[in-house]
């Protein structure tokens, strides 16, 4: 996150309408060392918001910041700060409110913590499960079949990651646990299951339990 410090300094009067989430928010809190998980590092670093106003509220302020919106669709904006960061930024808010990504959002907007950066910033980041709920809904949103979803990777990262992530889920509100034990129950039914895992586990050519370890793991959430 310390990509992030300069347009955090620049948004310092807006960062308390946002609630920011991605896999770069959730890093400093998976605990598991025993397996590594494939990711990249791009040039460009990209943080997804919620923000509880209208993102067209908010825009003026942004611009005012030095940020530049790049791209806008019915359900997103896209925003740049310089050449090395996009934000990308959507409403909390959804009109179909009993809906799974609504109640994804609904949580990750409730549960939060704070996260402290270089020049006194500090913003909102969404807890770990609700976070996992979003990965869940961004990859049955993007029609993208298993093998092929960049969102498992970050579903993938933070299940393996993360040593308590079966009992954290089991512990939170049952809608929430309810999206991800669905989900889980998809991947682990899907006939690319193993063979994505293999992908996302570098280790696991040497140690191929890494794979059936992780696919167990999501066994455990889909049983919930």
């Amino acid at each position: 996150m310390a990509r992030f410090t300069p347009a955090a300094s620049a948004m310092k009067p807006l960062l308390n309408r946002f609630v920011f989430h991605g896999i770069q928010t959730c890093r400093g809190q998976l605990s598991s060392t025993a397996a590594r998980v494939r990711f990249t590092s791009p040039r460009v670093m990209t943080l997804q918001a919620l923000t509880t106003a209208a993102p067209e509220r908010v825009a003026p302020e942004l611009k005012a910041a030095g940020l530049v919106r790049v791209s806008r669709t019915a359900d997103c904006e896209e925003w740049a700060h310089g050449s090395d960061l996009r934000l990308v930024l959507s409403s909390a808010a959804s009109d179909q409110p009993e809906s799974p990504n609504s109640v994804a959002r609904d949580f990750a907007v409730l549960l939060t913590r704070t996260l402290a950066l270089a020049d006194d910033c500090a913003v909102r980041v969404s807890a770990l499960v609700p976070q996992l709920a979003l990965y869940w809904q961004a990859h049955d949103a993007s029609n993208s079949s298993v093998g092929e979803s960049e969102w498992l990777e970050d579903v993938i990262e933070l299940v393996v990651r993360r040593d308590t992530i079966v009992d954290e889920v089991g512990a939170a509100p049952q809608e929430l646990s309810e999206i991800i034990a669905n989900a889980s129950a998809r991947f682990v039914a899907s006939d690319s299951c193993r063979w994505v895992l293999r992908r996302a586990l570098p280790d696991a050519r040497e140690v191929p339990g890494f794979v059936e370890h992780a696919r167990d793991r999501f066994i455990r959430l889909a049983a919930l």
